[in-house]
């Protein structure tokens, strides 16, 4: 039968410190954590008089990826808000 490998602590000690040196691989931001981060601006571009298109080709020009669906949701969710917000005013005329 085969004698079990044995390591020294300076081997284990190596290998921790090469693990807790690594960099995490998911350190960037998905797509939709991207529309999220910027969706402040998103809404003030389309305030400003730019479209979704617009503001999706922007933010390609910068190297960001926003489908355009998102850019959309994120300024219908704006709107619905704001709309809301009238109707709760109409209501204690």
């Amino acid at each position: 039968m085969a004698k079990a490998q044995r390591y020294s602590m300076e081997q284990v000690e190596a290998g921790r410190k090469k693990l807790r040196g690594l960099a995490s691989q998911k350190a960037g931001k998905t797509r939709a954590e991207v529309a999220e981060l910027l969706a402040g601006d998103i809404r003030k571009a389309a305030q400003q008089g730019y479209g979704p298109k617009e503001i999706r080709d922007i933010l390609a020009e910068a190297g960001l990826s926003v489908p355009l669906a998102r850019i959309r949701a994120l300024l219908n969710e704006e709107g619905k808000k704001e709309e809301g917000n009238d109707e709760s005013s109409l209501g204690s005329l």
